[in-house]
């Protein structure tokens, strides 16, 4: 599997990298998109810490938007994930909050007293800054179909995963990360 994630990285890191503020007219409609984060290294080069896709045809911009643009944790995986390890890492109760749903009208009334939507704007500002700080990524464009993303996807994501060198740096944040899975995969 290690040779495979170094061909795969060997590939992804000889690709256009974009960093944030990323210029629209180069994003493709759709795509996989692989993350890299500074500091970070795999296969003495940058790692992959973060390999994702969209699921609305055309949405590849909207969904890298979500990420590095939009202040809500609750439009965004990968948002939701960064705030649960700021929030371990600060040894903040309110993760149990966090991570409660809070966009239908049923769950607004359920939560309104455990959800503090101010509160979350102090850690939103902090993901903000550290993904448009930290992170870069390319395009693997043209991936039209919603099958073969998920499918790409999921390969890419198990041949890293399962990689025995491209293990996360010991200051790496996601190490803060309430799930030993994702703590010790380095995705």
């Amino acid at each position: 599997m290690s040779s495979i994630c170094l061909q795969l990285h060997q590939t992804t890191n000889s690709l256009t990298r974009f960093t944030y503020p990323y210029d629209n007219d180069l994003i493709p409609q759709n795509g996989i998109y692989i993350l890299f984060e500074n500091g970070e290294p795999g296969h003495d080069m940058e790692r992959i810490v973060r390999i994702g896709t969209h699921k609305g045809k055309g949405r590849l911009l909207s969904r890298l938007d979500d990420h590095f643009i939009e202040s809500n944790q609750r439009n965004s995986i990968f948002r939701k994930h960064l705030g649960r390890c700021f929030l371990s890492k600060a040894n903040d109760d309110y993760i149990k909050s966090w991570d409660l749903p809070f966009k239908k009208r049923t769950d607004k009334i359920k939560y309104k007293d455990r959800v503090d939507l101010e509160y979350e704007k102090k850690y939103e500002k902090m993901i903000t800054k550290y993904i448009q700080k930290k992170f870069s990524f390319v395009i693997i464009p043209n991936v039209n179909k919603k099958s073969d993303r998920k499918h790409y996807e999921s390969r890419i994501i198990a041949t890293v995963s399962n990689c025995n060198i491209c293990i996360p740096s010991k200051d790496w944040l996601g190490r803060f990360h309430p799930n030993t899975k994702i703590n010790e995969s380095g995705l």
